[in-house]
């Protein structure tokens, strides 16, 4: 029975792939169309961006508007931001020079946004087109990934995760064109890797896959350095800023190979090879490796951590709520797929299902925050290689019965979570995203702008000079004039001792605000800054503070934050 499935399958007529086409470009377009709506909304300016879309916005601001040829080499080079690499930054900014010459900053934020979702989709066609071969698993491929839980977010949010996912793919396909032999295709590695660090999680997974695959040996050395050069090539091309430092390292390695003219490298010869490029990091450090290491690797704590976040709070989490199904639905479907691994696969196919597993168990172990969106390159890389090797035992092996009813399960199970629960999940979250600027938040953070810009300007004409504030960067941002200067606070506002001439709280730094909790990072500041708060704020301006500074409550905007004024000159 299997066989002549298969074999009707394989004879399908032209009509019937010229109709699976016609819905495949159907999904993609109306993938595009959603972003797009959502896309379309929230252009009215920087100071409406969301803190995230902010920090891209401004670096290529930057970059589009410098003020100098030295700015502006500094700021696609350098830009004083490594968290992700810089080809983040230049990307959004060679997209959106046409658009935002036009239509000025509301053309680079579309551009910014719409780049993402172009992104995604040039992930699903490398894939679709690349490496899978029937039209039927390609749909079912652009379903699932056009549905991912927070695909939303990444088609709508400048971040660089999908600029990393399309180096992975583009990775993946040279993979198995050479057969998961190293070579030059490594430089997609290093592109991904440098777009953001946690590239590494699947990255160890291949290369020591392939290590095995082919035995390592030091017969081989030539070509892991020929390989090691490419990546490094990847990563300065990611991360401008570490140009210099493997510049010279790529050079060692060019004369260490002009050095061996035969196959192998000598073994002296590539320890002196790598005592050179340690010597290298070390002369470089503090010319770029040190500002990016600073940025990625020393950079991953975040308030929002828990220290009781672990990898036993990422699996129940990733099974009641990523998924969003229900639990029952989401272990059967775990199972079916473990039984059809556990029957066999192509190892290549099982080398990038492994890859997609790395990245993800990575996240649950290393990250101390629930954030679902981190699983999203490992996710759309363990889907495309599990359906890539169900698609394999269809077409190219025989296969025994339980795995085909295990696999038949699984695809039922995934179709299942993605129409039932997927589907409307994400085509509700882009209509809410359309919707922006109509919803109440909205509005309260309009007007409270609004009452920020005119409080300044009352307060800097009051005291007859020019006036210093600090501004919580997470209500509408006002931009510093020539009559008062905005200066920004992260977290907890813990500056109570410094006499500025107003404090602009979001309401989460109020009394009123979400209490933090206890095993945070920032529990500590919390504590400070609501103690602060009780000594140093008043609701009536004749009233004494606890302590000085003092500042009296002059007002509780409509969104719930708090203006603090100085009390005094």
């Amino acid at each position: 029975m299997i066989n002549s499935l298969k074999e009707r399958y394989l004879n399908k007529s032209n009509l019937l792939n010229i109709l699976l086409s016609l819905l495949y470009l159907s999904i993609t377009l109306i993938f595009l169309y959603l972003s797009i709506l959502a896309n379309s909304d929230l252009l009215g300016g920087r100071h409406e961006l969301f803190v995230d879309e902010r920090i891209t916005f401004d670096g290529v601001k930057n970059i589009l508007h410098p003020i100098s040829f030295k700015n502006f080499l500094w700021s696609i080079l350098n830009g004083g931001d490594q968290r992700y690499g810089r080809i983040l930054w230049n990307s959004i900014a060679f997209f959106a020079f046409i658009p935002d010459l036009i239509f000025g900053s509301s053309g680079q934020i579309f551009s910014g946004r719409i780049l993402q979702t172009f992104l995604v989709i040039s992930t699903c066609l490398v894939f679709s087109f690349g490496l899978l071969r029937t039209w039927l698993f390609r749909i079912i491929l652009a379903l699932s990934l056009y549905t991912l839980p927070y695909v939303d977010y990444y088609a709508t949010m400048p971040k660089p995760e999908p600029l990393q996912t399309l180096f992975l793919a583009l990775f993946i396909l040279f993979l198995f064109k050479y057969k998961f032999n190293f070579g030059w295709h490594y430089i997609f590695a290093g592109l991904a890797f440098g777009a953001k660090i946690s590239t590494l999680f699947p990255l160890v997974a291949i290369i020591v896959f392939s290590l095995y695959t082919y035995r390592f040996s030091s017969r081989y050395f030539r070509v892991y350095l020929v390989t090691t050069g490419y990546f490094l090539i990847g990563l300065a091309i990611a991360v401008p800023i570490l140009i210099l430092p493997i510049l010279f390292i790529i050079i060692g390695f060019f004369i260490t190979l002009k050095i061996n003219r035969e196959v192998d490298i000598k073994p002296q010869n590539f320890l002196y090879l790598i005592l050179l490029t340690i010597a290298l990091i070390l002369i470089f450090y503090n010319n770029g490796i040190h500002a990016w290491l600073n940025g990625t690797f020393y950079n991953t704590s975040h308030g929002a951590d828990r220290l009781s976040t672990g990898f036993i709070e990422w699996i129940n989490y990733f099974l009641d709520v990523w998924f969003i199904s229900p639990i029952a639905i989401n272990i059967a479907l775990i199972s079916s797929l473990f039984i059809f691994l556990f029957l066999g696969t192509s190892r290549f196919t099982f080398a990038i299902i492994l890859s997609g597993f790395a990245s993800i168990l990575g996240i649950f172990l290393f990250s101390h925050r629930l954030w679902g969106f981190y699983l999203y390159p490992g996710m759309v890389i363990l889907i495309f290689g599990v359906l890539l090797a169900i698609e394999n035992k269809f077409l190219v092996y025989r296969i025994r019965l339980l795995s085909s009813t295990a696999s038949i399960i699984f695809l039922c199970l995934f179709l299942q979570i993605i129409f039932i629960y997927w589907m409307p999940n994400t085509i509700k979250n882009f209509y809410v995203l359309s919707a922006r600027t109509k919803n109440q938040d909205y509005i309260f953070d309009s007007l409270s702008y609004a009452e920020a810009i005119e409080t300044l300007g009352n307060l800097s004409r009051e005291k007859g000079r020019p006036i210093n504030v600090m501004y919580s960067p997470a209500l509408f941002w006002v931009e510093s004039t020539a009559n008062y200067t905005t200066e920004e606070f992260w977290g907890p506002y813990t500056r109570w001792s410094e006499p500025f001439d107003a404090v602009f709280l979001h309401r989460d730094s109020t009394p009123q605000g979400p209490k933090f909790p206890v095993d945070s990072p920032l529990y500590q500041s919390y504590l400070y800054e609501q103690q602060g708060y009780r000594d140093h704020v008043v609701f009536e301006r004749g009233a004494s503070c606890n302590l000085k500074p003092c500042f009296y409550r002059a007002s509780t905007m409509p969104n719930g934050g708090q203006i603090l004024i100085y009390i005094g000159k």
